[in-house]
């Protein structure tokens, strides 16, 4: 497993005061590229997703382009290798990039294949001819540990907010959370999977029919906001999740896979009370986020990964020079 290190914000500050001019650590970015990033977003008209309802966030300034190819265009071309870990490693995988690009992994990824599917724990930025980097993970697929195949593949689609804020707050007991979400998105979606896998609920022919009748009312909306760079979606006035983008071109990309948890979970909400999530309520989401504790650390490659959590929600964000590659905040109940 890397070596962490932890730093509050105050922390971190001192540790820079002590640093030469020009002198800086590679992974000590202030955290004033979070601030700056939420300052500058405009928060689109309501849209309805189901049970859902969905802000479409507006980049108000165009930062500058991270140059990167996400998980699926890099399987595409045979640049990015997953595989186990020393036959088979619950908790870590070792990902390999076989090219000159940057390859960015979005935590909440569901990995297919090799001994048990996996969801990434947290958002990677791998540098280009990177070897064998351990990744944590969780299982999503309890019942197995055969190999299907020498490596893992990607079925183009994420956990739910709820499965994604379970990885992401992480903690001994995470493992165990994630199981018993995985059976409670079967559950819900009156779906037996033989071997436990939270793939299955995607893979179900008549779920899968109705996630697309879902989808397609939003499939078109980077096209309807070409400045939008992420949403924030909830359900009975609660913010359930938040996926913010430092560029609308990376949002874009990513934007299919996000709809189709988003449909996935659309199906299993109820509408709730207190009626939809208003541009105003996230206002005041991102007016907390500006002034929260967070925490400083390496990522895992690329970049620095900072952390808050309060009793509501968690948030982590990744920052590579000085700018937000990506912001998931998730509610925790």
């Amino acid at each position: 497993m890397c070596k962490r290190k932890w730093l509050s914000a105050a922390a971190l500050t001192a540790v820079l005061a002590l640093c030469p001019a020009g002198a800086l650590p590679a992974w000590a970015d202030p955290p004033a590229a979070i601030a700056r990033a939420l300052e500058e977003l405009r928060v689109g008209d309501p849209l309805r997703l189901g049970s859902l309802t969905v802000l479409p966030l507006l980049r108000g300034v165009r930062p500058q382009e991270l140059d990167c190819v996400t998980l699926e265009q890099a399987l595409a071309r045979g640049w990015l290798e997953i595989t186990e870990k020393d036959g088979g490693s619950v908790p870590e995988v070792l990902v390999t990039n076989r090219s000159d690009r940057v390859i960015f992994i979005l935590g909440g990824e569901i990995l297919s294949g090799a001994r048990q599917d996996r969801i990434v724990r947290e958002d990677l930025l791998l540098s280009p001819r990177r070897k064998r980097l351990a990744v944590p993970v969780y299982c999503v697929e309890e019942g197995r540990w055969y190999p299907k195949g020498q490596s893992f593949g990607s079925e183009q689609n994420f956990g739910t907010y709820k499965l994604r804020a379970k990885a992401q707050a992480g903690g001994p007991e995470a493992q165990s959370e994630v199981w018993a979400e995985v059976a409670r998105a079967g559950d819900r979606a009156g779906v037996a999977s033989p071997t436990g896998a939270y793939q299955d609920t995607y893979r179900d022919p008549k779920v899968a029919r109705r996630l697309e009748e879902l989808e397609r009312v939003l499939s078109d909306l980077p096209r309807r906001y070409p400045d939008a760079a992420g949403v924030i979606v909830g359900a009975g006035g609660q913010v359930l999740s938040v996926d913010l983008f430092g560029s609308a071109s990376l949002f874009r990309e990513l934007w299919p896979k996000i709809l189709k948890s988003m449909a996935l979970a659309a199906l299993q909400e109820s509408g709730g009370s207190g009626g939809g999530l208003t541009p105003q309520q996230a206002a005041e989401l991102f007016q907390r986020l500006r002034r929260a504790d967070f925490r400083a650390r390496e990522a895992l490659d690329l970049g620095v990964a900072y952390t808050f959590a309060d009793q509501l929600r968690s948030a982590a964000a990744l920052v590579h020079q000085g700018a937000l590659v990506h912001l998931g905040v998730f509610a925790l109940h």
